[in-house]
């Protein structure tokens, strides 16, 4: 079996995302480590010198290794920049992917304040130093960088025992939806649609789910593709994801079929334990003597043999 938990290097994270299977990088690109996550503001009038001043905050300072956490960034200064880039961390430490950009806001003292949300990765457990936090960019007379004062440093918990994959989050949730529930015919097609919602980790760090319809009796699958999403909770605490996958099944034969139960375990932040998400068993009920679907009906049937 592969483990869930693998070396690390500073331009790819590989983990499995599903005990035994494929390995597949957690953050889509361009969010990998070693790279430098930017975007651009708007252009200022001015030419002379800016002073900027740069602090951050964090979520937590003792995670779970693989547990993504919010880190705001957050840079003042009397110029609004043209463009912010994130300086990468020591490698090896972290992976950060930006998550939200909040609209720049003046303050009462006539400087700008502009807030960065990232999702921050630890990449292995025990204490971390990932050194200062640095911002880079440019505003209309030039270019500039500033540092924070304080380094960023972890203290990163081990994946508790017994949990594989492991998938840390603050809460998760797995429904299933069956459609038509009645009985069908052999070669009439049905959708199962899988979600899988969680509080505090990414949809890339979601398992897949596909694997545990294969080989069902008398029953065949086809996968569609899987829609995965990250964002921001609206009062911005909060990671939120999710992974929706379809499947048709289509029977081969009348008779009682059975669908398996599907299962998530996870890993509860908050509880320190381990939970099991799961959906139940299901009975499909095939007969020969089912009503036809609709008049396009037998042509549909024979497609999905």
């Amino acid at each position: 079996m592969v483990r869930s938990i693998v070396p690390l290097t500073a331009l790819a994270l590989l983990w499995c995302a599903q005990a035994g299977a494929q390995f597949q990088p957690p953050w889509p690109p361009p969010w990998q480590a070693g790279q430098r996550p930017a975007w651009p503001t708007q252009p200022s009038t001015t030419s002379r010198t800016p002073d900027y001043r740069f602090s951050w905050s964090i979520e937590t300072s003792s995670p779970y290794v693989h547990q993504p956490v919010l880190l705001r960034l957050r840079l003042s200064g009397d110029e609004q920049p043209t463009r912010i880039g994130l300086e990468p961390p020591r490698p090896g430490t972290v992976l950060l992917r930006r998550v939200h950009a909040e609209p720049p806001r003046r303050a009462g003292d006539g400087t700008t304040i502009n807030t960065l949300v990232f999702a921050l990765l630890p990449l292995r457990p025990g204490r971390l130093d990932a050194g200062p936090l640095r911002l880079s960019g440019s505003h209309a007379g030039g270019a500039f960088e500033v540092g924070s004062e304080r380094p960023l440093r972890l203290r990163v918990r081990p994946p508790a025992p017994g949990i594989e994959p492991w998938l840390p989050a603050r809460a998760l949730t797995l429904t299933s939806s069956l459609t038509p529930e009645g009985p069908v015919a052999p070669g009439e097609p049905l959708r199962l649609r899988l979600e899988l919602s969680a509080t505090g980790t990414s949809g890339e760090q979601l398992p897949v789910l596909a694997d545990q319809l294969a080989g069902v009796d008398g029953i065949r699958v086809y996968r569609e593709r899987a829609q995965v999403d990250t964002r921001l909770s609206p009062d911005g605490r909060q990671l939120l994801a999710s992974r929706v996958e379809t499947h048709t099944l289509v029977a081969q034969h009348a008779g009682r079929l059975l669908l398996p139960e599907i299962r998530v375990a996870w890993w509860d932040i908050a509880r320190e334990r381990g939970e099991l998400a799961r959906t139940p068993l299901r009975t499909l009920q095939v007969t020969d003597g089912a009503p036809p679907p609709g008049p396009r009906s037998t042509g549909t049937r024979r497609g999905w043999r």
